[in-house]
């Protein structure tokens, strides 16, 4: 003997079917009309389903968006140009300049473009100048019982000639040893 099939109740399609013959129902009114027939369902279903967006839907752009359309002006470019053109004009003048030709700009736009800087690569290895033994930043301490070298006198030469003579020199330590 064949048992009959129980059929599972879809209850979003029962929300739907009740929705396309009653289509201004709210939600609290369509659980109350598919309680009468027989069927429970939740508030938050009859919800998702009646506000539910229909598959494939896409989101419209704001209605003030400056976005490019397809096909449109280059902004940037546009912005390029006129500059090339009036190099002295300022961001509100260029906003204004290419919104008289029919080109929408926003002034943080024309600030990014006009003063952004242009990205150069820096090359590898040292930098020029410098010789490949030489190291940078200060030569380290001497040890207090150290020997002073030759060049540690023509290091101290070329400071007392920097700062005006021996007398100059000598003020400069003083301060030196009291910030220290």
């Amino acid at each position: 003997m064949l048992m009959p099939t129980k059929t599972k109740l879809n209850r979003s399609q029962a929300v739907r079917d009740y929705l396309k013959q009653n289509s201004g129902a709210n939600p609290q009114a369509i659980v109350a009309a598919l309680k009468a027939k027989g069927i429970t369902i939740s508030l938050s279903l009859a919800n998702a389903v009646k506000y539910a967006k229909p598959k494939g839907a896409t989101k419209k752009p704001a209605a003030n968006a400056v976005g490019r359309p397809k096909g449109g002006v280059n902004r940037s470019q546009a912005i390029r140009d006129f500059m090339a053109q009036n190099p002295s004009a300022g961001p509100s003048a260029i906003r204004k300049g290419l919104q008289a030709k029919g080109i929408v700009v926003t002034d943080s736009l024309v600030g990014a473009i006009k003063y952004s800087k242009k990205r150069t690569s820096k090359p590898a290895g040292r930098p020029v100048g410098r010789p490949p033994g030489k190291r940078l930043g200060r030569p380290p301490a001497a040890a207090k019982n150290a020997q002073i070298r030759a060049e540690d006198l023509i290091e101290a030469k070329r400071f007392v000639d920097r700062v005006g003579g021996a007398g100059a020199a000598r003020k400069a330590l003083e301060i030196l040893a009291q910030l220290s």
